[in-house]
């Protein structure tokens, strides 16, 4: 009788995770993938480094397979010590940043967007000096980059002068649907808001800059000049 092959072990790097929205769409990719990653790759174990404000949110997410560990309790912030301590053999960084990167293990890392390059005025000079970085920084380091588009991998290729054959472009998807809440939740949620049934608008968006608002209510704003009787509402979410 054959004795079972060890699984190898890859560190996620969730300590950019943020507690509630704050993180936008890029907190929804990275929890939906990590719970559909240990169903496909059988052979990987997960060891998820949080952070103490969004431990919690993640706590759930833990299998057989996936541990999730606090990473200012294992006492060390430096790279290779650290993921050598738990025997990770990669390190996968969802966020972008390798705030934990070791010369001897392996690096991969996630861009979303450059909008830092495209859309400055959207950033205070210390974010775009901190996005410049990340993403330099995990250019430089990582064996291979994901976009989530290939308009993102053309701009980071030359951007950030990377080599075309370490950048893949894989798309977000989502492997299942919300469904549909049971009628009388949906009239609840509308009660407390004042809202009618097919009487409004909605848009789920973090407030930020590029997200468009501005557009957005000017928009809304001239739909009510000329539609004066009109009782449709608009409903922002925030993060």
């Amino acid at each position: 009788m054959t004795s079972k092959r060890p699984r190898r072990r890859v560190a996620v790097d969730l300590t950019p995770l943020l507690p509630g929205g704050d993180n936008g769409g890029s907190k929804v990719m990275t929890l939906q993938l990590l719970r559909e990653l240990p169903v496909i790759a059988e052979d990987l174990e997960f060891v998820l480094l949080t952070n103490q404000a969004s431990h919690h949110e993640v706590a759930s997410l833990q299998t057989e397979t996936v541990t999730c560990m606090s990473a200012s309790e294992l006492r060390d912030t430096h790279g290779d010590r650290l993921l050598e301590k738990i025997g990770a053999e990669l390190l996968f960084c969802p966020f972008t940043a390798p705030l934990f990167a070791s010369r001897s293990i392996p690096l991969v890392s996630v861009v979303y967007d450059l909008q830092n390059v495209t859309y400055p005025n959207f950033f205070s000079p210390d974010e775009c000096r901190a996005r410049n970085e990340a993403i330099g920084s995990a250019c430089a380091r990582a064996i291979k980059v994901v976009c989530i588009s290939d308009y993102v991998r053309r701009r980071l290729i030359d951007f950030a002068d990377v080599e075309p054959r370490r950048v893949h472009t894989v798309y977000i998807g989502l492997t299942r649907s919300a469904g549909r809440p049971a009628p009388a939740k949906v009239d609840a949620v509308l009660k407390t808001m004042s809202l009618d049934r097919g009487n409004y608008v909605f848009y789920p968006a973090n407030f930020w800059p590029h997200k468009n608002h501005a557009i957005l209510l000017t928009a809304f704003g001239i739909f009510r000049d000329r539609n004066p009787d009109s009782r449709l509402q608009l409903v922002c979410t925030g993060a």
